[in-house]
């Protein structure tokens, strides 16, 4: 039981890091959610524009302000997520010193 809490904080930390508003479970998918795009971040007539979120490996499909992560019966689903935030956080660190924002 103290392992799945270690495990959910560090799902917490890693999504936070990565700029997620959200990592939730949809018909047997984990959804990894960015917050929603502000107004002049290149809307058109109202429509908000996609994110144009990166390739994050194989198994994970990309929304336009999500990842959906299709998880099996397998336990490798938690290995997977693992390294599917430690990527978006590798990505939003490097955004970040793009911007030159100290993390």
């Amino acid at each position: 039981m103290v392992r799945n809490l270690f495990y959910q904080l560090k799902i917490k930390l890693l999504a936070e890091s990565a700029g997620l508003s959200s990592v939730t479970m949809d018909s047997h998918q984990i959804v990894l959610r960015f917050p929603p795009l502000e107004p002049g971040d290149g809307s058109v007539n109202g429509k908000k524009p996609d994110r144009k979120l990166p390739d994050v490996g194989e198994g994970v499909r990309t929304g336009r302000n999500a990842y959906w992560l299709t998880i099996g019966k397998e336990d490798e689903w938690q290995d997977k997520l693992i390294a599917v935030l430690q990527r978006l956080k590798k990505d939003q660190g490097q955004k970040d010193k793009d911007h030159g924002i100290q993390t």
